[in-house]
């Protein structure tokens, strides 16, 4: 059922910008007669097309509701959370957080995983919780090891926000999640610089699927 939803949410939300642009180039062919006419017609038609499949396949990967928010969020925003704190929500150093989740104090427990906007699977499919954390202070280095197997090494991490029902790292350098702890895993390499994001993988049909945005934190597992 949950995926039939997606399914559907996926349809409606490509279908928007299809109608409206393809409306919009009705008007200019109707207006604007002969082959410039055309020619702009056509243009809309291919950038409609080419938009609504760039949103079907997103909305499928993340789920509409995430999605929708995504487009409405802003750094702005998440920079207010990081300075307003709670007993539902508190900023974490790297070295204390290690602490806390080895300890098993730290106020999120677990959840899905999200790097600049790149959900490991949609929302609420996998569950990962943490197993242990260490902090290698001279190299800047968070690293997660969750129950899963999974690796996620947090290069550079600021602004940390632990609350109970997500946590996240606003800034980071670059973030490497490997998908086991074998001496030569399965990697996505994901790294922030001038404005841009940038990734890899040693999989390339893992990377052909990665969908950044840089209106998302750096980590983000809720």
């Amino acid at each position: 059922m949950k995926g039939f939803t997606n399914f559907i949410q996926s349809l409606y939300l490509s279908a928007l910008p299809f109608i409206g642009l393809n409306i919009i180039g009705i008007v200019l062919l109707n207006d604007l007669k002969g082959y410039l006419g055309v020619t702009i017609c056509l243009g809309i038609f291919i950038a409609s097309l080419l938009l609504s499949r760039f949103i079907y396949r997103t909305v499928r990967k993340r789920g509409g509701i995430q999605f929708m928010a995504s487009i409405q969020a802003t750094p702005d925003l998440d920079n207010h959370l990081a300075a307003t704190e709670s007993r539902l929500n508190k900023k974490r150093k790297p070295a204390e957080l290690a602490t806390l989740i080895n300890n098993k104090e730290q106020l999120f427990k677990g959840g899905s995983i999200s790097i600049f906007g790149d959900n490991y699977g949609r929302h609420g499919d996998f569950l990962h919780r943490f197993e242990r954390a260490e902090f290698t202070k001279e190299k800047e280095l968070l690293t997660f090891y969750l129950d899963t197997g999974q690796v996620i090494k947090i290069f550079e991490p600021k602004q940390i926000i632990d609350a109970t029902t997500y946590l996240k790292v606003i800034k980071a350098k670059a973030i490497r999640f490997e998908l086991s702890n074998d001496e030569d895993p399965i990697f996505l390499e994901y790294t922030y610089s001038r404005g841009k994001i940038s990734y890899q993988s040693n999989n390339s049909a893992i990377e052909d699927q990665i969908d950044v945005s840089l209106s998302a934190p750096a980590l983000e597992i809720s």
